[in-house]
């Protein structure tokens, strides 16, 4: 017979130097501690299992920051709890050798499993391998713990953590110590890890190969300064209303969502009461501008449109126009009768000069035949082999065949499947973009061309009137 309360003391001690053996693996462990340097420990800081609330479902550990040869790595470990009521019994009175190894066995068998589930739940993460982290805090007037969840790259999810003996703030402040952290303006709970040099950088490699861009920016403000200038402003508008504003709004330290959504709305209020006559709300994801009085609609009457006689008359004996400003005025105020398009599109879009004669015109479009077929046979004699190491061919090549496919399929001329219309579409596009490798295929291109090639039923005119078009 052992005495109960020798066993009881016997099976504390073991616990105890099994512990104290624990704690000295962790402290010294080989090749660690002597390089790597904890600079902050929180301890209480609780892993929840499952989705009950009781204490039975929080595991008490410690999170840590560690400063390690190869990077900063946030850690968490469990504490076993010495209050647990796994370790945590009394016997009184006396006990059965027989009884008390088949209890010390259930014990040890217990702790085992205690032990293992445990271990599954340490962490060490790399704040470089890190996305983001929630960071949800309990309402105000509402009991509970605040609570992070680190999130990967990668979208892996970690063990919610709560920081029931606080520590939250001092948590932060020292993660700040090594990374860039911004709150998400989308999320306000999700909090963003950022790398303000990697960010300027990317931008400075994005400006460099954003000559092309820029180019064409500089070529559409000198044609049409008005436009441009005009089309810039409103982006920048748009980016400061849309990002600038709610930004600094969600970023103002002590507002609650509650009152960051009520100062948007005032501030909403007060661009309406500045717009005078002027509404502006949201319809579906665009913003629709109307006006409380409009004026009165002028009255225009349309002229009939422009008819093959006075076509002629214009043309001289060679083929020359005359009076060119004049002709251009009469399509502009009746348009073209259809019959007359064809002819009449390729000067409006500059395929042939209003000063060329006849015999001129025939010379210039034999050329302008041979300098198409060569350009379509530089890209369509490229090879799959050629494509798969030509990525920018690849691309434009993809968005293309996406965009003719889905372009007036519905109108006769390029309706049905196997329509050598839309292949024909599609060459001009691809043969455009040999002719034009700086701007090359943009989308909405499709839509330009479809009519032109309605109307000329010849891919060489079609393909030099868009080229027209296009500059």
């Amino acid at each position: 017979m052992i005495p109960a309360y020798l066993y009881y003391r016997h099976q504390q001690k073991k616990k105890g130097q099994q512990s104290a053996s624990a704690s000295r693996q962790m402290s010294i462990s080989p090749g660690s501690s002597l390089i790597d340097r904890v600079t902050f420990t929180a301890p209480g800081v609780s892993a929840k299992l499952g989705d009950e609330i009781d204490e039975a479902s929080y595991v008490s550990g410690v999170i840590t920051l560690v400063e390690k040869p190869h990077g900063i790595f946030i850690e968490w470990a469990p504490v076993e709890n010495p209050d647990d009521s796994t370790s945590e019994w009394v016997v009184t009175g006396s006990v059965d050798s027989n009884e008390s190894a088949e209890l010390a066995s259930a014990k040890t068998g217990d702790g085992d499993r205690r032990t293992e589930e445990l271990k599954k739940l340490r962490f060490s993460a790399d704040i470089k391998d890190l996305r983001s982290f929630q960071c949800v805090e309990p309402r105000r007037g509402k009991s509970g713990s605040p609570w992070i969840r680190l999130i990967s790259k990668d979208g892996t999810n970690y063990i919610p953590l709560y920081f029931r003996d606080g520590g939250l703030p001092e948590f932060t402040e020292h993660l700040q110590q090594y990374a860039t952290l911004k709150r998400s303006a989308k999320e306000n709970n999700l909090i963003l890890f950022t790398d303000e040099r990697a960010e300027a950088l990317q931008q400075s490699v994005s400006a460099l190969f954003s000559r092309e861009v820029q180019s064409d920016f500089m070529s559409r403000l000198m044609a049409n300064p008005y436009a441009t200038a005009m089309t810039g402003l409103g982006k920048v508008a748009n980016f400061v209303q849309d990002q600038v504003i709610p930004s600094l709004i969600l970023d103002m330290d002590g507002l609650d969502p509650e009152e960051q959504a009520q100062a948007l709305k005032e501030l909403q209020q007060k661009d309406e009461n500045d717009a005078g006559d002027l509404r502006l709300h949201d319809d579906a994801g665009f913003e629709l501008v109307t006006k409380l009085d409009l004026p009165e609609r002028p009255a225009f009457k349309r002229e009939p449109p422009l008819v093959e006689q006075q076509w002629n008359a214009h043309k001289s004996s060679d083929g020359r126009f005359k009076d060119v400003r004049d002709l251009k005025l009469l399509i502009f105020r009746g348009g073209l009768t259809p019959g007359l398009r064809c002819d009449a599109w390729k000067f409006l879009l500059k395929y042939y000069d209003w000063n060329s004669t006849n015999e001129e015109r025939v010379e210039v479009r034999k050329k302008r035949v041979d300098d198409y077929f060569r350009m379509k046979l530089q890209w369509k004699s490229i090879s799959e082999d050629q494509e798969g190491r030509f990525g920018e061919f690849r691309d434009r090549k993809a968005l293309v065949e996406k965009d003719v496919t889905r372009t007036d399929r519905t109108h006769r001329f390029f309706e049905g499947d196997n329509n050598a219309n839309v292949s024909m579409l599609s060459d001009i596009l691809m043969t455009y973009c040999m002719y034009n490798f700086d701007l090359g295929y943009v989308q909405g291109m499709s839509d330009c061309l479809s009519p032109i090639l309605v109307v000329m039923e010849n891919e060489v005119d079609a393909f030099w009137a868009f080229a027209g078009l296009m500059d």
